[in-house]
């Protein structure tokens, strides 16, 4: 049997998370073990997923408290006797876990890169900088969602093994009665309705889509957007949408499980990130067969389907607004079930090649 420590699940539902769930729930059974350690306390969410039954640690932060968050994470590795370290992070402004993982002999020390630019401040970004340098000193494997991700985590693209940000394809097939239902609960009856995955930071542009929405209602108004996601900035964005006019147009929802079912009451994805390490969200619309409109930024690798359109940031909102009519305009949804299993984003495939790699190789 193989013991595996994950770390990566963080406060607040997102990309990284959704990754997770995804593929340990497809790789977890009696051969394969599954433990979590978490800072301070175990997120909400955490206890409603597929995860709720796995073992967890809890640590105290390294803000909070560096010398019980040092004999915190020594006690669950000397203790835990784990073959796989799995360390899931956006950035290396930390990499003690890494470190000790080496230090305690943990044969298989994972360091897998979930984002392609720095998403704090200078403080993270400069030991992100100086962490770059020497994280392959303790990792063993090195995993990246894309080769974005792997040069910014990792310097280069060799050696680095691209794991897909892959989904249960068939969960998002669209479904009209699925559709209705879901826009009676919302109070949605004829609007034109675009939608957007993503935790209320900086990376996912809310301003941008506000002053696009600004613009679309000034063509449009019977329409809706949806915004699925909590974080820092939602107070934020709130007011903002509140001073251009524009919030009743808007239906906040926290960040949900049921996003696949969402996703179907949606005609349009609006996804102008500043950045991405690949961008699950978009992969979870394109399986819905959503027409999307996406920022220049976002990886190749994230392209699945024709109905995806790409836009500049330094395209105008006006632009960006005229896109999202025009793609509005095409109401066909297919099963892209297939398709995605021919692009490599089916999570049973994926998470049955990845466990064989590990299991064999360790």
């Amino acid at each position: 049997m193989k013991k595996y420590l994950v770390f990566g699940i963080s406060g607040q539902m997102g990309g990284v998370e959704s990754f997770l769930f995804n593929y340990v729930s497809k790789m977890m059974n009696d051969e394969n073990k599954f433990e979590f350690v978490f800072f301070d306390t175990v997120p909400e969410f955490f206890y409603k997923s597929v995860l709720k039954d796995c073992k967890y640690y809890i640590v105290t932060s390294r803000t909070r408290n560096y010398l019980k968050y040092l004999q915190g994470l020594k006690q669950v590795l000397k203790n835990g006797k784990y073959d796989v370290l799995w360390y899931n992070v956006c950035t290396l402004s930390d990499i003690t876990l890494l470190k000790l993982a080496a230090k305690y002999k943990i044969p298989c020390r994972i360091a897998h890169s979930h984002n392609s630019e720095n998403m704090g401040g200078k403080l993270v970004g400069a030991l992100h900088w100086l962490h770059k340098k020497g994280v392959m000193k303790y990792s063993t494997e090195n995993f990246a969602c894309s080769d974005k991700a792997a040069e910014f985590m990792f310097g280069t693209k060799s050696g680095v093994k691209i794991i897909n940000n892959a989904i249960e394809a068939s969960k998002y097939k669209y479904d009209e009665a699925v559709r209705n239902k879901l826009r009676k609960q919302l109070n949605i009856t004829d609007e034109l309705v675009i939608g957007h995955v993503g935790r209320f930071h900086m990376q996912k542009n809310h301003i941008f889509i506000i002053k696009v929405l600004k613009e679309i209602v000034q063509l449009n108004n019977n329409v809706k957007v949806i915004l699925i996601g909590n974080g820092t900035l939602k107070e934020k964005i709130i007011s903002y949408a509140q001073e251009s006019g524009v919030l009743d147009n808007i239906i906040f929802l926290e960040k949900r499980t049921d996003v696949n079912e969402l996703l179907q009451t949606m005609d349009v994805f609006l996804f102008p990130s500043l950045f991405e390490g690949l961008g699950l969200a978009l992969i979870e619309a394109q399986a819905a067969d959503l027409p999307c409109v996406i920022s220049d930024t976002i990886p190749k690798a994230a392209i699945l389907t024709e109905k995806v359109v790409i836009k500049s940031l330094n395209e105008t909102p006006e632009e960006w607004a005229k896109a999202v009519l025009s793609c509005s305009e095409n109401k066909e949804r297919k099963d892209r079930e297939l398709l995605l299993k021919q692009k490599k984003y089916d999570i049973q495939e994926n998470a049955e090649m990845l466990v064989k790699y590990i299991n064999e190789k360790y």
